[in-house]
């Protein structure tokens, strides 16, 4: 039960603090916009935010969440931080790939974010034993 309760509140983490980011992440961006009309040099610098700032950001919330599914559980750390990984992912996934398809830079950051939630689940456990 322990296991489950575990993997239940890593994901609903990700998931809200995720949520609350992409919330802030659009309030930049309108921001960004508004400045851009009063300031064209900063037009070309949007994707550097994103690769920056967004993509590092998303990869702490997924470390973040890794270990609290790992201080929840106790026992089997690395497990319950995958399954919260798979969880995750995939309902991210789901409504990207129901719209448009995968690309490569795609696989890359969820291949990344997998093994930041794998990470911190690690790291909890070598903390904790």
């Amino acid at each position: 039960m322990n296991s489950f309760k575990a993997v239940v509140i890593g994901s609903l983490f990700i998931l809200i603090v995720g949520a609350i980011v992409q919330l802030a992440n659009i309030f930049i961006a309108v921001g960004y916009n508004e400045l851009v009309k009063s300031y064209p040099l900063l037009n070309g610098m949007g994707d550097y935010f994103r690769y920056l700032i967004g993509i590092p950001v998303f990869l702490l919330v997924m470390f973040v969440g890794g270990y609290i599914t790992a201080a929840v559980a106790q026992e089997k750390a690395l497990l319950n931080s995958l399954l919260v990984a798979i969880v995750t992912i995939g309902i991210m996934l789901f409504p990207a790939l129901s719209e448009s398809e995968m690309t490569i830079s795609g696989f890359f950051i969820f291949g990344l974010a997998f093994a930041s939630t794998l990470g911190g689940g690690f790291y909890w456990q070598r903390k904790n034993r």
